[in-house]
């Protein structure tokens, strides 16, 4: 199962990215500043430990297989823009 959310949805606070599913594995891809974070849905339901960094091959591979089907599909993935000017309440919220 594959979820890919290319754009921001201002109304839910949520931002650029993609997720798939694999068995009990969950990898999300976010874009805007390329983190990665890796799950065990069967032993962490609630996403609450992320594996990502201890187990960077099974992220990896995981990665490799989002990247291919979202080619595959002619997805549109999201470019940083280097021209893009914070608004006011933005630069605040850090």
């Amino acid at each position: 199962m594959i979820r890919h959310y290319p754009h921001y949805l201002p109304r839910h606070h949520a931002k650029p990215g993609s997720a798939i599913r694999n068995g009990d594995w969950k990898l999300i891809q976010y874009y805007e500043d390329g983190r990665q974070e890796l799950y065990n849905l069967k032993r962490d339901i609630g996403e609450s430990d992320d594996l990502a960094k201890r187990m960077a091959e099974k992220a990896a591979k995981m990665k490799a297989r989002l990247d291919a089907v979202l080619k595959e599909d002619g997805a549109k993935i999201p470019a940083p823009n280097p021209g893009y000017k914070k608004n006011r309440s933005e630069r605040t919220k850090r």
